[in-house]
């Protein structure tokens, strides 16, 4: 039987906000009837969270700027200032974890990747 258990040890508080900013962010530029999906795994000991969706996403020449504070892509109209993804990657620099931003889901939207380094 394998082990599928993810244990994961750091803040509480902050790793809850780290969630809640990925998916508010990804559920707030999804049109309706898109999707967002959620992944956690564990691969060679490390805990990978994944959210990833299939809204307008982000220009692949646009991502490095990803996570840099008041900075906002795509449709001004939804409501932000350009802090949680800013928030998301100093909470993974505090848990020593690997943030990157990707293609989303079906070939559209934004995918990000949290890698936390391996546990005890």
């Amino acid at each position: 039987m394998l082990n599928r258990k993810c244990v994961l040890t750091g803040n509480a508080e902050l790793l809850r906000i780290l969630l809640r900013n990925l998916i508010d962010n990804a559920v707030r530029y999804v049109p309706d009837g898109g999707r967002v999906r959620l992944g956690l795994a564990r691969e060679d000991g490390r805990v990978v969270l994944t959210v990833a969706d299939n809204g307008p996403g982000v220009a692949v020449a646009e991502r490095d700027m990803l996570g840099h504070r008041f900075h906002r892509f795509g449709d001004r109209t939804v409501e932000g200032v350009g802090l949680g993804l800013s928030i998301v990657r100093r909470i993974a620099e505090l848990h020593g974890a690997e943030l990157v931003f990707g293609e989303g889901l079906e070939g559209r939207g934004l995918g990000v990747r949290v890698s936390f380094p391996p546990g005890e």
